[in-house]
């Protein structure tokens, strides 16, 4: 039988059934979530704040539990169980009518072309780095912030996982880019605000700095492939995605601009290290 999950009280601590074997514990915390489209000055603030979790998340050992590496994969298709390969074949055979979906499959070989070359260039970079605990969805509605905008807590974390810790920078940067104006896919000042602030509390390697633009592309592509699983897989029930196609169809120039910048982008934030926290391309 069902159980009714309860509501969290202000005074937090509540215990809940979500399933037949599984008990969590809810904790209300004050604050409101960041308003997504952060204001320019909090992205040190955040830089610092995701920084200190990683600091704590280092000491939580983890026993001898692989690393789980989720944007390495190959896409993250749907359904569970589907391959990267099962996508591109399902895609070969489908003849969709809808414009959205029609812009996503046109560019699909491109999309696959760039996810092979993330995933080297990662490799490359990466490869010698041990994985720890990550957040996994550091978007602005899991950040709160109290009534003067001072940051009180980080909240969801069910998409923790053992990983490389710059993916959680790559991953704020990224779902930034969703929400600020059409000229532009991402304000490259917020991107070096964030990691400047991240700096502040630990160092980043040349390497860490330089898979950054790789991350917040990575994240664009594995959100994209997984929801064309979803409707290629699902097929007259896809309607139920479509704004979310229509979102991924709609970022795709900005997806291009993002690449074309990638490398200035790369090169700004190792100076910023070469030159202790400044901007000298600015």
């Amino acid at each position: 039988p069902k159980v009714p999950f309860p509501e969290p009280t202000p005074h937090g601590d509540l215990y809940g059934i979500c399933d037949n074997s599984t008990w969590i514990l809810l904790n209300a915390v004050a604050g409101k979530p960041v308003d997504t489209r952060w204001d320019a000055r909090l992205a040190s603030r955040i830089g610092q704040c995701m920084a200190q979790f990683h600091a704590c998340a280092r000491t939580i050992d983890t026993g001898q539990r692989p690393g789980h590496h989720l944007m390495l994969e190959d896409g993250n298709p749907h359904p569970p169980g589907a391959t990267l390969s099962d996508l591109v074949d399902m895609a070969r055979r489908t003849k969709p009518t809808d414009p959205d979906q029609v812009t996503l499959l046109d560019n699909l070989d491109e999309i696959i072309h760039d996810l092979h070359d993330i995933r080297r260039s990662l490799r490359e970079l990466l490869g010698a780095w041990k994985p720890q605990l990550v957040h996994g969805d550091f978007m602005p509605w899991n950040v709160l912030v109290d009534s003067e905008g001072e940051i009180s807590a980080l909240i969801d974390f069910e998409f923790t996982r053992l990983d490389h810790r710059v993916a959680d920078l790559g991953r704020v940067a990224y779902i930034h880019s969703e929400h600020v104006g059409e000229s532009t896919p991402y304000p490259i000042h917020w991107v070096i605000g964030l990691v400047k602030g991240y700096m502040a509390e630990a160092e980043l390697s040349e390497a860490e700095l330089a898979s950054v633009p790789d991350f917040m592309r990575l994240y664009f592509i594995v959100g994209c492939l997984s929801m064309m699983g979803q409707w290629l897989f699902d097929g007259p029930q896809w309607m139920h995605l479509k704004d979310h196609v229509r979102l991924y169809a709609d970022l795709w120039p900005k997806y291009l601009e993002l690449r074309m910048g990638a490398d200035l982008l790369r090169k700004r934030l190792i100076a910023c290290r070469l030159h202790h926290g400044e901007d000298p391309l600015q």
